[in-house]
C-alpha cells in the first residue's frame, strides 16, 4: 500500500475526492453505507471545513506547509535510520540500532502531535543527536544530511510561526486543520483496505471493479509525485 502521509496535502486531498467519487458512481449501497465510507466521507468533508477557514491566509497556508515539510523531514530521518538496522554491514547495523534508539526514546507519532509539542519534541532530539557520544555512528549512517535537513525545516517553521501579521488565523484553527488532514490520510487508508478486503472474499464485481480504479488512481498519484520527489531526493530540503 502507498504511503499516503508523504504525499503533499492536496494530492492526497484530490484521491480522497477522486475515491469518493468512484464509490459513489458504482450506486452501490454497500459501499457507500459501509462504516469505512462514511468515515472518509465524513472526513474528509471535515478537513475542507477546516482548511477553508485558514486558506484566506497566506501565512497560515504557508504555516501549514512548513509543519507537513518538517513532518515529512522527520518521517524521512526515522526511515533512514530504521532501514540501516537491516544493513548486512555489522558496524553500520550496530550505528543504526544505536541511533534508532535514540530516535525512539521521544516516541512514536511525533509528526502528529500538536505544533507546539512536536516543535518541543525535535528540539529534544536534535540535542540529542548532536551529543558527541553519536557523531561516529552518525557519520557511519550518513544521516548528516537527513539531521540537517530537520533542522532546517524546524528553523522554517519556527521562522514563519514568529510572525506576526493581522492576516493570522487563530493557532486554534491552524490545529484543527492539520488534525483533520491527519485523520482524513487515515480513513482513506482504512477504506483502501477495505475495499482490498471485500474485493478478495466477495463475487460481486462491483468490488474488484472498484479496486482496480483506486489502483489507477493511486498508480496515477505517485507517478505524478515522484518526479519532484526525486529531484530532492539527493538533497532533502
Amino acid at each position: 500500500m502507498v504511503s499516503l502521509t508523504r504525499f503533499p496535502v492536496a494530492t492526497a486531498e484530490a484521491l480522497a475526492a477522486d475515491v469518493i467519487n468512484d464509490s459513489e458512481a458504482t450506486g452501490s449501497v454497500e459501499i457507500t453505507g459501509s462504516k469505512p465510507f462514511v468515515e472518509l466521507k465524513r472526513s474528509k468533508d471535515s478537513y475542507t471545513k477546516s482548511f477553508n477557514k485558514v486558506r484566506a491566509s497566506p501565512h497560515t497556508e504557508r504555516l501549514m506547509a512548513a509543519d507537513e515539510n518538517r513532518d515529512h523531514r522527520w518521517i524521512g530521518l526515522r526511515t533512514y535510520t530504521l532501514a540501516h538496522t537491516y544493513s548486512w554491514l555489522p558496524d553500520v547495523k550496530t550505528a543504526a540500532d544505536q541511533m534508532m534508539a535514540v530516535l525512539d526514546a521521544h516516541g512514536t507519532g511525533i509528526e502528529s502531535m500538536a505544533h507546539g509539542e512536536e516543535s518541543g519534541k525535535i528540539h529534544k532530539i536534535l540535542d540529542d543527536l548532536n551529543k558527541p557520544i553519536y557523531h561516529d555512528s552518525i557519520t557511519k549512517m550518513v544521516m548528516e544530511p537527513w539531521i540537517g535537513a530537520l533542522v532546517t525545516s524546524q528553523n522554517v517553521y519556527e521562522s514563519i510561526d514568529s510572525e506576526r501579521t493581522t492576516e493570522r488565523a487563530s493557532i486554534k484553527d491552524i490545529a484543527s486543520a492539520t488534525k483533520e488532514r491527519r485523520l482524513m490520510q487515515v480513513a482513506l487508508k482504512n477504506f483502501i483496505k477495505y475495499v482490498e478486503v471485500m474485493a478478495d472474499i466477495n463475487t460481486d464485481e462491483v468490488w474488484r471493479n472498484l479496486l482496480a480504479q483506486i489502483g489507477q488512481r493511486v498508480a496515477a498519484t505517485e507517478a505524478g509525485y515522484r518526479p519532484a520527489h526525486r529531484d530532492k531526493k539527493e538533497k532533502p530540503s
